[in-house]
């Protein structure tokens, strides 16, 4: 059993830290007295602002820190503006939403609409609808701006109150998604305590004031920011302009820096692997002995012993109603609350399993990409086990992915590493940031072998394909397949092969074996099927044009020469095999067969990061075309982008060619 010295127990407490400041004597707040201008300014808009659905003129919002009666609370001051362009924009903004769940109150809510004449219209309080539970997300007041016209603009502004039981982090983003005139973010909070902020992707850096009595003002302002546009191969909101804030120390009762990485190791050490009742703790140890022996591991090797717990316990259910936190009750009832108990789950399984393992946590790189240099908890938002034995992750919670395979979203990225170092009787966590690789290329793949002959008179293309998938490209196939309904497999081995020709007709399939358990970075999703197009040949004059490109299915196509916005980022390595076998039938000759050789990539250091290469041999009648495609870099500057896609657009280019058929003389 391990046991956490007392000493590094850490609980973030909010009363423990601002117990020392003065109460209020009246609940106040710096923007109690915040209003509009009564007579709105109508916004005048560029052409190339009316090509958006709207324009935001006006995107204000005050977060306050304050400490009254005993009560941490979050006070925010939203005021927005917007031109709406168009009807998808009025009926996307016509009605405001706020979340009331966890005591938040709405105070000082109003709305009005300047139409494009200028006319003035404010809604009174018969617009408000408060609603317990709306789409299953919770209590929600709702505002309803009737009669808002395109052209029109709307104006609304709020103050939401939030008592919080602890506080660490939170972040500001810029609304990236629409034009911005005028974004304004001020972060207030008593002049004793401190806060550390960052800004990333472009933001300006928070101006500090120190000039309010009593009271730190930090401020981030920007006059005019452009859309960012939903680029093809781009995590959009991981590139949005955005600032990172934290508590840092309450300077006035002498605490040291608090909310650090050590600190959340130390916490969720002591989260993950005990239990602050002993006898609670012990009935959970003895129930995952007792799990533990019921799977039989004496004999396996440890990978193995790894990958049988994983099927064990991702074997039992995501109930949120069933109130199971504590692992014995778990156990028992196979039923799991909330996600973060296949976590803790695992956390005791491999502890008492002895089997070496680190606690990782990182950001959803889709998100935010994990910055170590700046500890706040807003990164530490993804649970995996490193296993530094053998180099390999494993995802608690996402039941698709087996050890060896992780979500992309939690790899190529940077996160803690906290790894277990005992004396004795007593472990005590050590934090460490590092990178958390990815597979390589090799890995992830999606191949093609394909034999192609024609009817007679060239009346339509027969293709007799196999497909291997394998990695990310298998791991949504192999999932589950055993429990999928024999329509269900249907419907997956047609939506397949239908890639293959717009008309295809799919005359059989047949799936390849799916065996449980192993290692799932040597299983293959296989698919064999015989498809017929008269859509992949065209008679032109005596002769005949066959599609072969669009037999590696379809491609992006990145043509539109248009500035690059935000760095290119791939959710994976991968690869792609095509083997195209074109049996010529008699009497013709294939009059372009170059056309189909092609070799474009991308190098650095000597080293080829990105590939599309084609080629060919001719074995008798038949034609062997051979495509090798591969990306093995996941972030490209956009400093680079016409060298990405250049390879992207090969295999487009490539998806386009087609091959003339000659009748011999």
């Amino acid at each position: 059993m391990r046991k956490l010295a007392s000493t590094l127990v850490f609980t973030f407490s909010v009363f423990a830290l601002f117990a020392q400041t003065d109460a209020l004597s009246d609940f106040t707040f710096e923007m109690k007295n915040y209003d509009w201008e009564e007579k709105p300014t109508p916004t005048v808009i560029t052409e190339e602002e009316a090509k958006a659905p709207l324009v935001i003129s006006k995107d204000f919002l005050v977060k306050e820190y304050l400490y009254f009666s005993g009560i941490f609370f979050e006070v925010s001051t939203f005021h927005k503006k917007k031109k709406l362009n168009n009807d998808e924009a009025v009926d996307a903004s016509n009605k405001v939403y706020i979340s009331t769940a966890r005591g938040q109150e709405v105070i000082g809510l109003k709305a009005r609409s300047i139409s494009k004449e200028g006319k003035v219209t404010v809604f009174n309080n018969d617009n408000i609808k408060q609603v317990e539970n709306y789409e299953n997300a919770g209590p929600f007041t709702i505002f309803a701006l009737e009669g808002v016209e395109k052209g029109s603009e709307i104006e609304y502004m709020y103050t939401i109150k939030a008592p919080i039981n602890d506080f660490n982090c939170d972040d500001y983003t810029l609304a990236n998604a629409y034009p911005v005139r005028n974004a304004h973010f001020e972060l207030i909070y008593d002049k004793s305590w401190l806060f550390l902020t960052k800004s990333y992707n472009g933001l300006p850096e928070a101006k500090i004031d120190t000039t309010l009595s009593g009271k730190n003002r930090h401020t981030v302002e920007v006059l005019a920011s452009a859309s960012i546009d939903d680029e093809i191969f781009s995590y959009g909101n991981a590139a949005y302009k955005r600032m990172e804030y934290k508590f840092s120390k309450n300077k006035e009762n002498n605490s040291g820096e608090v909310n650090t990485f050590d600190d959340f190791a130390k916490d969720y050490y002591h989260y993950f692997y005990e239990n602050g009742d002993d006898k609670k703790y012990k009935a959970e140890v003895k129930a995952v002995q007792k799990m533990l022996k019921s799977l039989a591991l004496d004999g396996l090797n440890e990978e193995d012993k790894i990958r049988k717990i994983e099927e064990h316990i991702k074997s039992f259910t995501l109930d949120r109603s069933s109130g199971k936190i504590l692992v014995n009750d778990v156990i028992a009832s196979k039923a799991v609350q909330q996600p973060w108990v296949f976590s803790r789950m695992f956390a005791f399984a491999l502890d008492q399993a002895l089997i070496e393992h680190q606690l990782v946590v990182t950001s959803d790189r889709s998100n935010k990409h994990f910055d170590g240099d700046f500890q706040s908890w807003g990164y530490l938002q993804e649970f995996l086990f490193y296993f530094p034995k053998y180099k390999k992750y494993l995802s608690p919670t996402e039941v698709a992915y087996r050890y060896g395979l992780i979500p992309e979203n939690s790899c190529y990225n940077s996160g803690l590493f906290i790894r277990f170092i005992s004396l004795g009787d007593v472990t005590s966590p050590q934090a460490e940031v590092g990178y958390i690789d990815g597979p390589a290329d090799s890995v992830t793949y999606s191949n093609i072998d394909a034999t192609i002959t024609f009817d007679e008179a060239f009346v339509g293309a027969n293709l007799d394909i196999r497909l291997d998938k394998t990695g990310y490209e298998a791991v949504w196939f192999l999932a589950g397949f055993k429990h999928y309904s024999d329509e269900r497999k249907e419907e997956i081995a047609k939506s397949l092969l239908n890639d293959y020709a717009d008309d295809a007709e799919v005359k059989e399939f047949a799936f390849g074996e799916v065996n449980e358990g192993g290692d799932i970075l040597k299983k293959v999703f296989v698919l064999n099927g015989k498809i017929h197009s008269a859509a992949l040949v065209e008679k032109a004059g005596l002769n005949y044009s066959f599609d072969v490109g669009k037999v590696i299915g379809p491609q992006a196509e990145m043509y539109e020469d248009k500035q690059r916005m935000t760095d290119i980022e791939n959710d994976n390595n991968h690869g792609y095999i095509r083997t195209l076998r074109v049996m010529v039938p008699e009497g013709y000759v294939v009059t372009n067969i170059n056309d189909v050789v092609m070799d474009v990539f991308v190098e650095r250091n000597g080293t080829r990061t990105m590939q599309f290469k084609s080629s060919y041999v001719k074995e008798g009648n038949t034609y062997i075309i051979t495509v090798h495609e591969f990306y093995n870099e996941i972030r490209v500057p956009k400093a680079d982008y016409e060298l990405f896609r250049k390879v992207i657009n090969a295999a487009a280019d490539f998806n386009k060619k087609h091959l003339v058929f000659e009748k011999k003389k």
